[in-house]
């Protein structure tokens, strides 16, 4: 049946996601909120060239984003979360700031 492959295919893909992230030292959750799909679609376009994931509909998205969620609330240490929603520098100097104190962290450790 179409349905249950298709819902294979998606369940790899989450667990190939899943995969990465557990086994990262660090991950940065760059949080968008506010942005109409439009919105994030063409700001993923001027990102770089479409990939298997920007094709899945918004409710698989959703689903992944949840779960990044869960994890970053399980993990503050290694899971930190940006502000996405602000202007290209403030995102880039946030992210910027946590990963030069995740890279400083590790080589005092």
């Amino acid at each position: 049946m179409a349905s249950e492959r298709i819902l294979e295919e998606k369940k790899k893909i989450v667990s190939e996601i899943t995969d990465k992230i557990q086994n990262s030292e660090s991950v940065i959750l760059f949080q968008y909120q506010g942005l109409t799909v439009r919105e994030l679609t063409d700001l993923r376009n001027k990102l770089r060239e479409v990939n298997r994931l920007d094709l899945e509909q918004l409710e698989f998205h959703t689903l992944v984003r949840e779960g990044f969620l869960i994890i970053q609330e399980r993990e503050p240490e290694r899971v930190k979360k940006v502000n996405a929603n602000q202007t290209i520098d403030e995102v880039f100097n946030d992210a910027y700031a946590l990963i030069t104190k995740a890279i400083k962290e590790k080589h005092e450790n």
